[in-house]
């Protein structure tokens, strides 16, 4: 595939001033690239090159262009730490936070994110977090840009029910508030689930409340 057509397709998904260093990347590694449909439990993964196949980063297709970036970039750092230790190190660890940081900060500007995301970025990169998706004012400033902001809330925000169903279609009852997340019985099969506080979640109340449940179609692509 040319860089052209790649470029163009992560046009699709990510803020154009970064588009050529997504390309480069993807070039570079030789990166398949797949986009998923939305999963509530996970944003993104990357798995090293296995038999025949090379590097390939996962994401969900349904990220706002600022979340998508970071999320890559996450991937991409995971990507450059295995071809430096393969797996010797923790793939959170301090050799990751630093590859991490270092990919981030050349585009922490005005002219990729908006002020509100930026502040939030910054120290989240100084906090050396792991994930935006376990920074919980991260992701409140990344929310703020979906397109459907307001047709989801964080499990954090569920008032008046303890019902849930995620972007996934899955629905769950909180059973017992953890530390950091909540325990939930999954209302399908029974199983329980850990699930974070900043899982995008729409409420489910009793048919007397009159509320609709309106869920994504969601779609599969790849490059």
């Amino acid at each position: 595939m040319t860089r052209e057509r790649i470029e163009n397709i992560m046009r699709k998904y990510v803020h154009n001033n970064v588009v050529g260093a997504c390309a480069g990347w993807i070039i570079e590694h030789r990166i398949k690239v797949k986009i998923k449909n939305s999963r509530s439990s996970i944003s993104a993964d990357y798995c090293p090159p296995f038999a025949t196949n090379g590097h390939i980063i996962t994401i969900n297709h349904d990220l706002n262009p600022y979340a998508f970036f970071i999320i890559f970039v996450h991937e991409v750092a995971h990507l450059k730490i295995w071809l430096q230790y393969r797996e010797s190190v923790d793939p959170h660890g301090s050799e990751w936070k630093k590859e991490y940081k270092n990919l981030m900060v050349p585009f922490l500007n005005k002219e990729i994110f908006p002020d509100d995301i930026l502040f939030d970025l910054r120290n989240h990169l100084l906090k050396g977090a792991s994930s935006c998706c376990y920074d919980e004012k991260l992701t409140r400033s990344l929310r703020k840009h979906d397109h459907d902001y307001d047709d989801w809330i964080l499990l954090a925000d569920l008032l008046g029910t303890s019902t849930f169903v995620t972007k996934e279609g899955k629905k769950f009852r909180i059973e017992k508030q953890l530390r950091k997340n909540f325990r939930c019985i999954n209302l399908d099969n029974n199983d329980i689930y850990i699930v974070p506080p900043i899982t995008e979640v729409k409420p489910i109340y009793s048919e007397n409340s009159n509320q609709l449940l309106t869920l994504f179609n969601d779609v599969e692509a790849g490059f």
